[in-house]
């Protein structure tokens, strides 16, 4: 964590603690033992406990009534405890505050309510075999007060350009964002030639400054300002994002060659100034030769220059599984990174869980600070949607709608729901809310989402899907979710 991170966290620190273990700890079982914490936290730390059965607890005793928002876990045993939840002292009894499935190497836990108790404990609910615990700790984070922290959203043009299509999208849910970035439509041809594609209506590609592009442009900006009241009053920035998909074989070293590449950028640059963009994203899928790779390198330096010189912000999408493509040099000529932490290796003999586990995106955006990137650069990728390994997504709400049809309420602690005979792995809300937590803690720049239009209706009262005769409420929208941790941990509310 930067020094800059630890001002804006408030941590506690306590004298000592009575810890207790009932289980097949390091001591004999339902024995006590006493430690002090110098410098940190109330916490278990370095101990070795191990839960056998479901039931079994860690518990903290706190010295004296203690303000926590925030527990931190540590799992040796990778992918062994199933579900687990935490139970704080409310008075003379417990109280369960929060439920999750897997911890995997660790995590971060984040109470959906600050509370003030003389006690915490973990409760092991199901297990896959036996588990190890080495830390086990609570604490409370604050508000960083970071009135620059953004919360940016992808405008799929399956929205706005389709009008729907059965995506979800409200002025409400759009209004919670700083920042939406329109993607799918803006792209290159093997010449390394800027185009506008569209799904409907007349030839594709558009050049940007055809009379056909430039319509459609006008009506795609149009559709998203009647969407999102903030963008038309000029409270939300709007950028567009240069996607290239699969395309390595198509462009290769297109970049390379100066001349092209400078006319590419010109043009980047005059449409992002007739619409008075706020920023370009450049999503490339990926450069995985060396000559794309130095192509890429080489784009990214050129549209820093012209962008930067017209004032113009530049951010790059950047996936998990391709780290290589950026590094400090990249860095330092771009104003974001976005990192997708919701695209897991497939091949990932860790697959446990597909759409990035905390303990890997905090892996991540650690190793991505020591690589020389400034954490304010850094834009923390949450998803609204599910995956099986290897398969298809799905959004979720079609998620949401599958589980409410067998069961009353969906869990926020959930993060895998069974539909059509596979297991679909997402972010929950609770670790979408532990996500945005250490983004704010960290001192990072932002949180940005793949995509609204996938979620359910952020603020309605209730919602109805009469095809699966399935009613829905705000309390379930992930975006609502985000928008609320977002406000708590760095005071940032764009609908306030």
């Amino acid at each position: 964590m930067s020094k800059k991170g630890f001002r804006r966290m408030r941590t506690l620190l306590l004298a000592a603690l009575l810890l207790t273990t009932t289980g097949c700890g390091a001591g004999e079982q339902g024995s006590t033992s006493s430690t002090a914490v110098e410098g940190t936290v109330t916490s278990y730390d370095g101990g070795s406990w191990v839960a056998a059965k479901a039931g079994d607890t860690l518990e903290l005793k706190l010295d004296g009534e203690t303000k926590i928002n925030r527990i931190r876990i540590n799992e040796v045993t990778y992918g062994a405890v199933q579900t687990f939840h935490i139970e704080v002292l409310d008075g003379s009894e417990w109280k369960r505050v929060y439920d999750n499935d897997y911890i995997l190497a660790g995590r971060t836990c984040i109470l959906p309510e600050d509370v003030t108790t003389t006690g915490v404990r973990l409760v092991i609910d199901s297990l896959a075999e036996e588990a190890t615990i080495d830390s086990f700790s609570a604490d409370y984070q604050e508000s960083n007060g970071n009135s620059a922290f953004m919360n940016v959203g992808y405008a799929s043009s399956q929205w706005y350009e389709t009008l729907g299509d059965g995506f979800k999208n409200t002025p409400d849910q759009l209004d919670t964002m700083t920042d939406l970035i329109m993607i799918n439509n803006f792209t290159f041809d093997k010449e390394g030639n800027f185009a506008i594609t569209a799904k409907k209506g007349g030839s594709t590609p558009h050049p940007q400054d055809s009379a056909e592009g430039r319509a459609l442009m006008d009506q795609w900006i149009a559709q998203l300002k009647s969407d999102c009241p903030n963008l038309a009053a000029g409270k939300t920035r709007l950028w567009f994002c240069l996607t290239a998909f699969d395309n390595d074989a198509k462009v290769a070293g297109a970049f390379n060659d100066e001349a092209v590449r400078t006319k590419f950028v010109s043009e980047v640059v005059k449409l992002a100034q007739a619409y008075q963009m706020y920023g370009v994203d450049v999503d490339w899928e990926y450069p995985t030769t060396d000559e794309s790779l130095s192509a890429f390198h080489l784009l990214l330096q050129t549209l820093s220059e012209q962008l930067h010189a017209a004032g113009i912000k530049l951010s790059c999408t950047a996936c998990p599984n391709y780290k290589k493509f950026l590094d400090k040099e990249q860095y330092d000529v771009l104003d974001y990174v976005s990192w997708m932490t919701y695209t897991n290796n497939q091949n990932d003999s860790e697959n446990v869980q597909a759409q990035v586990p905390y303990y890997k995106m905090k892996n991540l955006i650690e190793e991505t600070i020591e690589k020389g990137c400034d954490p304010a650069k850094i834009w923390i990728g949450l998803p609204y949607f599910g995956k099986p390994v290897g398969k298809p997504a799905a959004t979720y709400r079609a998620l949401a709608i599958e589980y409410l049809q067998k069961n009353d309420t969906l869990p926020k602690g959930l993060n895998r729901i069974e539909m059509d005979g596979l297991e679909y792995l997402y972010n929950g809300a609770y670790l979408l809310e532990d996500k945005v937590a250490y983004a704010a803690e960290t001192g990072c720049g932002g949180v940005m989402s793949w995509w609204y239009g996938q979620d359910v209706d952020a603020f309605a009262d209730s919602e109805t899907d009469t095809a699966k005769g399935v009613t829905m409420t705000g309390e379930q929208s992930l975006v609502r979710t985000v928008y609320e941790a977002v406000e708590r941990f760095t005071g940032v509310n764009p609908r306030g």
